[in-house]
């Protein structure tokens, strides 16, 4: 298993992942508008975008990608597992390296926000529920919760 930093050539892959995971991992939080808007936000285009504005990584395990996960500033985003591959601690080494990631950079605190059947893997992270937020992606809002941690 390898953790590199995502490239160009990942991208249509990645892409397809986040829908994967988006539609089986999430099949009753979101209404069928609200899903085809996240999906969107994780397009091919979309990702070279973000290609060139944070740090992303993907997890490969036997010339497979398995998951991803970015660093926009000290704002934790995009973590996404394969739903075959959710359950085997992959979620936690993704995070696992970009806290240690954000060390290097010189990060003192990440952020990030999460929807709420996803919330209780922070926590188990180690990250602090800060309140409810709001994120709008594409004129849609979706109600999130924020989470802090402090890097030691």
């Amino acid at each position: 298993m390898v953790i590199r930093p995502v490239d160009s050539s990942d991208i249509s892959v990645l892409s397809d992942l986040v829908k994967t995971n988006i539609e089986h991992i999430h099949p009753n939080t979101f209404s069928e508008d609200e899903t085809r808007v996240w999906i969107n936000d994780y397009s091919e285009d979309k990702l070279r975008k973000k290609l060139s504005e944070q740090h992303l990584f993907c997890l490969e395990y036997g010339g497979a990608i398995l998951g991803m996960v970015g660093l926009k500033g000290n704002e934790v985003v995009g973590l996404y597992i394969h739903p075959k591959a959710t359950g085997k601690g992959l979620g936690r080494m993704l995070l696992d390296y970009i806290e240690s990631f954000a060390r290097t950079e010189g990060l003192k605190k990440l952020v990030l926000t999460s929807n709420f059947p996803t919330a209780p893997f922070y926590e188990y992270m180690g990250y602090t529920a800060t309140g409810s937020t709001n994120v709008v992606v594409e004129g849609r809002t979706y109600h999130e919760m924020g989470f802090a941690k402090e890097l030691f």
